[in-house]
């Protein structure tokens, strides 16, 4: 098929045309073209995002938990993420990696034509996965086996552990639902596993959050 990339903004038209309605309808808020929260739980944000991969796009989705820092690119500067305008995937999903068998991508360098296409079968076939993947998490404690299956192997050989901002989740979230011991062998492991790109003064700030998190778990279960 030949190359015919669509410009942005009838990306984002095709989108809202097909995604504002249904998830308007469900609860969530767009807070940016792309970009879509719901506040339902305590501590957390469901997000469901489209998120570029190469030039097509990838509908991923989970939780933006209030407890965790995040490091930004670049500065790294460690900031949280509590709110919906500056909610962020701490454990990300999507079709590409749960249900390969379905096509997983927006396509966007094909022409109009087969964007109406690709994101009409996003809007049946994913979005439903992911409404019922945050269904699934009623409570403050389904997100532990979440992160159980986070932890495991995904297609790739991939492993939380090679995955850092997600890995820093499981720290913070089994620091938060008292599981201290294992929390405070976890973040070690985080700790000394490779990231020594991070500047000591960050990794000094992400211990200092991870203390306050092990003394103050959630109690809301």
């Amino acid at each position: 098929m030949a190359y015919d990339l669509c410009p942005p903004a009838l990306i984002d038209q095709v989108l809202a045309d097909s995604f504002d309605a249904p998830l308007t309808r469900v609860g969530f808020k767009k807070v940016r073209p792309r970009f879509y929260v719901r506040t339902r739980l305590p501590e957390m944000n469901d997000v469901i995002e489209f998120h570029r991969d190469r030039l097509d796009l990838v509908l991923i989705w989970g939780p933006s938990l209030n407890f965790v820092p995040h490091i930004t690119a670049g500065v790294e500067n460690v900031r949280w993420h509590r709110t919906p305008k500056s909610a962020h995937i701490d454990l990300r999903y999507s079709a590409f990696d749960k249900h390969p068998q379905i096509e997983s991508s927006i396509q966007t360098t094909r022409g109009e034509q087969e964007l109406l296409r690709s994101t009409q079968m996003t809007l049946s076939e994913i979005l439903p996965k992911a409404l019922a993947y945050f269904e699934s998490v009623r409570v403050f404690s389904d997100l532990s086996a979440k992160f159980r299956e986070g932890a495991l192997h995904n297609r790739w050989g991939w492993t939380l552990e090679m995955r850092y901002q997600e890995h820093l989740a499981y720290c913070f979230y089994l620091a938060k639902s008292g599981q201290e011991i294992e929390a405070r062998k976890m973040m070690s492991a985080w700790l000394s596993r490779g990231f020594k790109s991070f500047r000591p003064e960050t990794l000094e700030k992400l211990s200092q959050h991870f203390e306050e998190a092990t003394k103050t778990p959630v109690t809301v279960q």
